[in-house]
């Protein structure tokens, strides 16, 4: 992969991920898996304040 910064050119090799990657992990003597996150979900919260209303942006 050929990048640029401040008008010099370099090469740059490209890294692959994994997304399936699972987290093992072992507490209190039992092993389990925990799969990462895919996505998150947006909520959106209209809020009032001194008369004032207000949206807020929620991730989970």
């Amino acid at each position: 992969m050929t990048l640029s910064y401040r008008g010099l050119k370099y090469e740059s090799p490209a890294v692959r991920v994994n997304n399936n990657i699972g987290i093992t992990a072992k507490y209190r003597g039992i092993t389990y898996r925990k799969q990462p996150r895919t996505f998150l979900e947006r909520q959106v919260c209209a809020l009032r304040y001194r008369g004032l209303t207000y949206n807020s942006v929620r991730f989970q």
